[in-house]
């Protein structure tokens, strides 16, 4: 969170007790004045007519009261102050943790960019189905982004393997964390023989049915969070990404996929590992070790 964007929350939410009890003040100021004319006029019609009947004990109870308000006056506004600094008091307090929520998300982040390998596929040999149609096995390892160890392995035999990843990219405003780099992570593979639709899902962090197994191996890695604060933060990123309103809130600018083709005249053997740039793009680099 930007120091304006703090400066803001903090002014708006003192505006918002400030004035409800500037309003109860003055209600109570017009009241008082509204008494006091009240009295003026009734103790000199009293004093005209030199009957203490009409006064009578009604007369007394309003003049004690409206004697008393000033002192009842002064007990609303110690109440109404008290309340005031209690939730002023409240409301330091919820910023102070959303703020805190907000830098351990940018730490989070951090810990999100820390490999740049995201995935390595190994080119294995051709084979041929029934059909005579030409295919090559290919094994598929997918890191984990802050551990840098593989979290998942599969075995393909396609024609013209592709891997689709989703690419996000950050603003820098509510989650700011410096120079961090974007994020991306595969989450489908497809071919010529495999239609889009019909794609095979991987296992990664983003992907996950039950993502608690990844993320508790994550939090043995992770640096600057707590093992607590770090589960927690990344719940919550994974419901920032799968909300476009919470996405927006939370400084991501953009969200979109991203297909890599691994080289159809790759020879066996080969290795390729597709990592993400600085800037958030992709590439294919081929490996030569």
């Amino acid at each position: 969170m930007k120091t304006d964007d703090f400066t803001a929350q903090l002014t708006q939410s003192l505006v918002d007790l400030i004035i409800p009890a500037l309003i109860f003040l003055a209600s109570l100021i017009v009241l008082y004045t509204i008494l006091l004319v009240i009295k003026a006029k009734f103790l000199d019609k009293t004093e005209q007519k030199n009957s203490k009947l009409i006064a009578g004990s009604f007369s007394s109870t309003l003049i004690m009261l409206i004697e008393k308000l000033p002192s009842l006056l002064i007990l609303l506004a110690a109440f109404i102050g008290l309340g005031l600094i209690k939730n002023i008091g409240t409301s330091f307090v919820k910023i102070y943790e959303n703020q805190q929520r907000i830098k351990e998300l940018s730490v989070f982040v951090q810990n999100l960019s820390s490999n740049d390998k995201l995935v390595q596929v190994t080119v294995g040999k051709k084979t041929r189905d029934s059909s005579g149609e030409e295919a090559r096995n290919y094994r598929l390892n997918v890191y984990d982004s802050i551990t840098g160890e593989v979290i998942s392995e599969s075995e393909f035999n396609e024609k013209n393997l592709r891997i689709d990843f989703m690419v996000i990219n950050f603003d820098y405003s509510e989650i700011k964390a410096g120079n961090h780099k974007n994020i991306a992570y595969p989450y489908r593979v497809f071919s010529d023989r495999i239609p889009p639709e019909n794609a095979r899902i991987l296992e990664t962090l983003f992907t996950a049915e039950n993502p608690e197994p990844i993320i508790d191996s994550e939090s043995e890695k992770m640096y600057g969070l707590s093992r607590e604060s770090f589960t927690e933060r990344a719940k919550e990123f994974l419901e920032i990404i799968n909300d476009p309103e919470k996405s927006r809130e939370a400084g991501i600018r953009s969200f979109y996929g991203n297909t890599i083709t691994i080289p159809a005249g790759a020879q066996e053997g080969s290795r390729y590992a597709v990592c993400i740039e600085g800037s958030g793009g992709l590439s294919l680099k081929k490996l030569l070790y």
